[in-house]
């Protein structure tokens, strides 16, 4: 089978497989417990932590494990609000879905939604207009990088804005940390959260990034863990494969993805030479996230769903967007503001174990399949 959803998830890594199989034998004991196997597991949490600080830049205190990056989403934004007592948020109608779900979950909230341009990115002139017109206690909440399209938010003209306007800035890095070099000392965001199984880590675990100094509750009550944050009993090797995954992420990082750019490239080529009707979504032509092409082609009289199918059938795995939303039968909101009501648009989203050959079965799949061109 030929992998090229890895916007959805990617294969874990052989290094993070090991050290977790390796945490099971040797740090398998409740963390909170003070006897010696207890605080061996302590100690293999908290160099992960470590680890997973060093990587992105931020103190080891300003990082916490959660289940994923839902839970942390859906845990948080209400305890942002709540602690900082927010009464305004500004976010964008296409966010993912547990942001948007969550936001629209809070009572006696004002939410405002920024416009976005043709190809589907934040426009920051409005997003300054609107936090000039607001005299309320704000949160703005974007992603980093869109999971469909791939546009990739100018973060630091964002955090700009914010602080000009005294707002909280929550960002998504779901599909950016574990693929870009990201420094949060730097960025300056306030909240982020990202995912391991989007990294070439374990699923079941995200990140959670408070920036020092900023107000919260804590996310589950009942015990001490995370420093008071998010009560139960860790899960130790999911947390060292999430930190491992980042380490060999931040080892091979030049070489990977160098290679993903080079395949990206020769992906829209020959998109382009062999279909002179496709057109890109977004940026994902030339800019975006570097692993990830949006397209779409004239295809008539066939469903989202027979398109996923049909390439499964022929050894491909693609996706039209978000997997959250796989079982849904409708076009998603992003895809309706780049590319009208077409519902035809294909996500190819690659890691740095794909090649060329596999590109070229995919265009002739799509010849052949689908264009019926032999």
């Amino acid at each position: 089978m030929i992998y090229f959803d890895n916007a959805a998830s990617t294969a874990p890594l052989k290094e993070v497989i090991e050290a977790m199989n390796e945490t099971y034998k040797t740090a398998w004991a409740n963390p909170s417990s003070i006897h010696t196997e207890g605080q061996r597991a302590r100690v293999a949490i908290e160099n992960a932590r470590d680890k997973v600080a060093e990587v992105l830049s931020a103190k080891s205190s300003e990082i916490f494990f959660t289940s994923s990056a839902t839970e942390a989403i859906n845990l948080m934004i209400p305890l942002i609000v709540e602690s900082n007592q927010i009464q305004n948020i500004i976010t964008s109608h296409t966010e993912h879905p547990a942001i948007l779900k969550t936001l629209q979950s809070l009572k006696n909230i004002n939410i405002q939604y920024v416009k976005l341009d043709k190809n589907g990115e934040v426009e920051l002139a409005h997003l300054d207009e609107v936090l000039s017109n607001n005299s309320k206690k704000t949160l703005v909440a974007l992603m980093h990088a869109n999971n469909e399209i791939g546009n990739l938010l100018p973060i630091k003209k964002v955090v700009e804005i914010c602080k000009k306007h005294q707002a909280l800035f929550f960002c998504d890095m779901v599909q950016t940390i574990g693929k870009y070099k990201v420094d949060l000392e730097k960025l300056q965001v306030d909240f982020a959260v990202a995912s391991a199984h989007k990294f070439h880590g374990p699923k079941g675990n995200g990140i959670l990034y408070i920036k020092s100094g900023k107000k919260y509750a804590p996310l589950l009550l009942g015990g001490s863990q995370e420093r008071n944050m998010r009560s139960g009993t860790e899960n130790i090797s999911g947390i060292v494969g999430t930190a491992k995954a980042l380490e060999e992420f931040e080892k091979h990082f030049e070489d990977r993805s160098k290679h993903i750019e080079n395949l990206k490239k020769y992906c829209v080529k020959k998109l382009i030479e062999n279909f002179p009707e496709v057109s890109f979504n977004g940026t994902s032509q030339n800019g975006g996230l570097y692993n990830l092409i949006n397209f779409s082609l004239p295809l008539k009289n066939i469903s989202r769903q027979a398109i996923d199918m049909k390439f499964d059938m022929a050894g491909i795995a693609i996706s039209q967007g978000s997997a959250c939303s796989s079982g849904v039968n409708q076009l998603s909101e992003i895809v309706k503001i780049v590319h009208g009501e077409k519902s035809n648009a294909i996500r190819v989203s690659l890691s740095f174990d794909n090649k060329i050959e596999e590109i070229d079965k995919f265009i002739e799949v799509i010849k052949t399949k689908f264009m019926n061109i032999n």
